[in-house]
């Protein structure tokens, strides 16, 4: 089992940090490692209150050594299976300044990530099915928002597509021609790909390296491309890691430094 768990926190998000942790009931001696952004370490204390699913909690003061604060899991945190919210409070002089939230899953220590019947196992697995749920709608919104921006895209291609023939007439039959080739020669309406953008021949032409003028005129650049691609991307990237990923034996795969997740031989916890 992992001893140490890293988690960043910050006071101004009022939203508890879903850390993707996974502890049995029975785990003790592991190290909670917590990175407060903006905090002045030296005029602060603070408390950590683990609320349990059944609605008891646990209190315990933390103290911070070398800008990170430290508490080692006892036990009775972790007594109760299912969802806790880990409430950690700062004080100045006494007086509560700040709260900050994350969140860890507990499973009785008799299952093994994949186990049923068991005290918990019914809230830590609609917890997951809620936050994959949560995902999926997620990335179908993106979707919806790359394929409605592909659609714009086309209209003001056929639109360019159009203008050029208006104003150049149609001499030819649109036919695209793949990377540019100094050999080639090109006619009207030909269509290639040269130097990161799209380009289609204005006049006929042979060794004329594409570039706006007598002989090509640039439809596409990479730039407006791959912007349209990349919204498709980056619902993907945010999406395939908010699932807790566990190895065989139920434990957490987790980069300390930024808790992406990874692995090769995966499961979503408790939900097979």
């Amino acid at each position: 089992m992992t001893s140490e768990y890293f988690i960043r926190l910050n006071p101004n998000n009022s939203t508890p940090v879903k850390t993707g942790y996974t502890f049995k009931t029975g785990d003790k001696g592991a190290q909670l490692k917590i990175t407060v952004e903006g905090l002045d370490y030296s005029s602060t204390t603070a408390k950590i209150v683990f609320k349990r699913s059944n609605g008891t909690s646990v209190e315990r003061s933390i103290a911070a050594a070398n800008n990170v604060y430290v508490h080692t899991i006892q036990g009775t945190e972790l007594a109760v299976p299912g969802i806790v919210v880990a409430d950690v409070k700062f004080y100045q002089s006494s007086n509560r300044v700040s709260t900050a939230s994350f969140i860890f899953m507990v499973i009785d220590d008799t299952m093994d990530g994949l186990g049923t019947g068991t005290a918990g196992y019914s809230d830590t697995l609609a917890y997951y099915q809620q936050e994959m749920l949560a995902a999926i709608a997620n990335l179908q919104a993106q979707s919806a928002a790359y394929n409605a921006s592909l659609a714009s895209f086309n209209t003001q291609f056929q639109q360019q597509l159009n203008n050029y023939i208006a104003q150049f007439g149609n001499v030819g039959t649109f036919k695209p021609k793949g990377t540019y080739n100094a050999s080639t020669t090109y006619k009207p309406l030909d269509f290639v790909y040269y130097n990161g953008a799209s380009w289609v021949c204005r006049v006929q032409c042979t060794g004329q390296t594409p570039a706006d003028g007598t002989y090509w005129q640039e439809l596409v650049d990479a730039t407006t491309f791959e912007s349209r691609i990349a919204v498709l991307e980056k619902a993907l990237e945010d999406n395939v890691y908010d699932y807790p990923i566990a190895d065989e034996d139920g434990v957490v795969l987790t980069d300390e430094d930024n808790n992406e997740l990874y692995g090769t031989n995966i499961y979503i916890l408790a939900t097979a």
